[in-house]
């Protein structure tokens, strides 16, 4: 007899991003659509607190292609579609 209660794999909510939507709009939405926190999406993506910092908009040190691609993972965005989230190099957003 197996120790697990349930036998059934885990499956998440794939959102597409609205257009103009910025990566800490997302985050929000997939969290809500899923009852997820941004730190549990980080554990999930093995790149840990970063994407609760991406959420708050502080994104010093900015994302790497390595984390984006960690992200998609767990969120089935494309990685493109993450970068086109976020702001252009140089530009300052305020939390």
């Amino acid at each position: 007899m197996s120790n697990q209660i349930y036998d059934f794999e885990t499956w998440l909510n794939v959102l597409e991003p609205l257009p103009g939507e910025s990566i800490s709009h997302f985050i929000g939405r997939f969290e809500r659509a899923n009852l997820l926190t941004a730190n549990q999406i980080g554990k999930e993506a093995k790149i840990g607190a970063v994407v609760t910092r991406w959420r708050m908009l502080y994104l010093n040190p900015f994302p790497t292609k390595q984390e984006l691609e960690a992200l998609t993972n767990v969120v089935g965005v494309e990685v493109g579609k993450l970068r086109e989230m976020l702001p252009k190099t140089g530009i300052t957003m305020k939390p």
